[in-house]
């Protein structure tokens, strides 16, 4: 990792997906647990990551490229990470299956 809070976020990561499936609440259950890590986020309004790519392109110190197995890192906008939430919280409710 390039600095301690990507470091700390995926030792946290590892930690919610290593407790998947512990018992929960004595017997009453297992822990169901996901983790979501979203790539940059952007969505109306978004002042601080697209004007400063938008910068770094217009100064050529930066080929910004949508889509392609060659992209290093996906962006996502809010709604959609918000709808990802929404999912993910359905889906760990105790009447559906988890999925690992």
């Amino acid at each position: 990792h390039k600095d301690h809070y990507s470091r700390t976020k995926s030792v946290a990561e590892q930690l919610v997906i290593k407790a998947n499936g512990k018992p929960f609440r004595g017997d009453k259950g297992f822990l169901k647990t996901c983790a979501i890590r979203p790539p940059g986020i952007y969505g109306l309004g978004e002042t601080r990551h697209i004007p400063r790519i938008v910068h770094l392109m217009e100064s050529g110190l930066m080929v910004f490229k949508i889509g392609g197995p060659e992209i290093l890192i996906e962006w996502v906008h809010v709604d959609n990470l918000a709808a990802a939430h929404i999912l993910a919280a359905d889906a760990l409710t105790e009447n559906k299956d988890s999925i690992s």
